[in-house]
């Protein structure tokens, strides 16, 4: 497995159920990264320092636990897109996503929300 760019300690790491991804949680991080070529796919901003990370049977979710919470996350952005695309009553654009979800996506959108586009 090549190294991982982790400059921060970590607090803990998960192998996904596959083997195909790791998750390694911090004070003020969680990450995704491919065991393969170590490059980063998620990058989830938790609100205090997670104590303890895993992935869900699925591999679909990462779970992070910090002293007060459990969070469900869907790390993969094509399933937070479809997942908004599935609750958003109406189109949206790239440029509209961080007013509305308040959420900004580092890859490139290539498509829009709406009934016409499913």
């Amino acid at each position: 497995m090549p190294q991982l760019a982790l400059t921060e300690p970590v607090n803990d790491v998960a192998l996904s159920p596959d083997g195909g991804h790791v998750a390694a949680a911090g004070a003020t991080y969680t990450r995704v990264f491919s065991v393969r070529d170590g490059q980063e796919l998620a990058r989830l901003a938790p609100r205090d320092a997670v104590r303890r990370v895993q992935f869900s049977p699925d591999g679909a979710y990462v779970i992070t636990t910090d002293d007060e919470s459990t969070r469900v996350w869907a790390w993969r952005s094509a399933d937070v897109l479809d997942e908004a695309c599935r609750r958003l009553a109406r189109h949206i654009t790239e440029a509209q996503w961080p007013p509305v979800t308040g959420v900004s996506f580092q890859a490139t959108i290539d498509r829009v929300c709406g009934a016409s586009q499913r």
